[in-house]
């Protein structure tokens, strides 16, 4: 059995703008915007970050030694910065990144904001729910 937490914080949102409102269409299917960033050649996947204007924020790999940290907006890269590292790649691949996208949908996230890895394994996505409440859900790597 998977053993999940889902935190919820009292942070009520009250309001909601018009750019608000498309941030949480945009966060509700980030999948598209995903394709755009695994034809960039990202392999394993440290952070994602969806900002609020549309823009994806990715730190990960694209092979085994260079870790990239890349800025999309629309269909062009904004920014991109490449490290090659002595260490071997680690992360979540783009199939397992879905997979945590999916189980934290299922547990209450309604937007996706930022999906995050440590080293020892541990996956925590940041979000909001329906009501506005931001939320937290984290599940272990060796769980997927």
């Amino acid at each position: 059995m998977k053993h999940v937490k889902l935190t919820t914080s009292l942070i009520a949102l009250t309001t909601l703008t018009a750019s608000a409102a498309f941030f949480v269409a945009q966060a509700n299917t980030p999948t598209t915007d995903l394709a755009q960033v695994q034809a960039f050649g990202f392999k394993h996947f440290h952070k994602v970050e969806f900002e609020r204007d549309g823009r994806i924020e990715v730190d990960g790999w694209t092979d085994t030694h260079w870790y990239v940290e890349a800025e999309f907006g629309g269909n062009s890269v904004l920014k991109e910065q490449r490290e090659r590292r002595i260490s071997s790649a680690w992360g979540l691949t783009y199939e397992q990144l879905q997979q945590v996208m999916t189980l934290a949908r299922e547990s209450g996230l309604a937007t996706i904001e930022e999906v995050e890895v440590s080293q020892s394994g541990r996956i925590e996505v940041e979000g909001k729910t329906d009501a506005g409440f931001e939320t937290e859900f984290n599940v272990m790597y060796q769980e997927l």
